[in-house]
């Protein structure tokens, strides 16, 4: 399934979102191709979350709060030092009017250089 954005109102017509929805691969070498990572329909649905991204041992190495668009680059939020090929883990936390609670939902990612 493949949401897109639209006039629809989301508070009350969002789908229940799911990392089936989610790329789970990103090559970010400038070619405008799978440069960045993001989730379809996150912020229209979801304005307020937040996503941490962390490497294969668990250490966080980026932190975005309420994305639009592509939400990671596979560089480190702190100073935008690339991060080498390897499998990285998505936390989103879903906060805000489509959630009666906060949700969690994660998933990884494979960065290739």
């Amino acid at each position: 399934t493949t949401f897109e954005k639209n006039n629809v109102d989301c508070e009350s017509n969002c789908p229940q979102f799911n990392s089936q929805n989610i790329v789970n691969i990103i090559s970010p070498n400038g070619d405008g191709i799978n440069d960045g990572w993001s989730a379809p329909s996150l912020n229209e649905c979801y304005p307020n979350h937040r996503i941490t991204i962390c490497n294969r041992w668990g250490d966080k190495v980026s932190e975005i709060e309420n994305c639009v668009g592509d939400c990671w680059d596979g560089t480190v939020s702190k100073n935008g030092e690339p991060l080498p090929t390897g499998a990285y883990f998505y936390i989103i936390e879903l906060r805000g009017v489509n959630s009666a609670e906060d949700e969690i939902v994660t998933g990884s990612i494979t960065l290739l250089r």
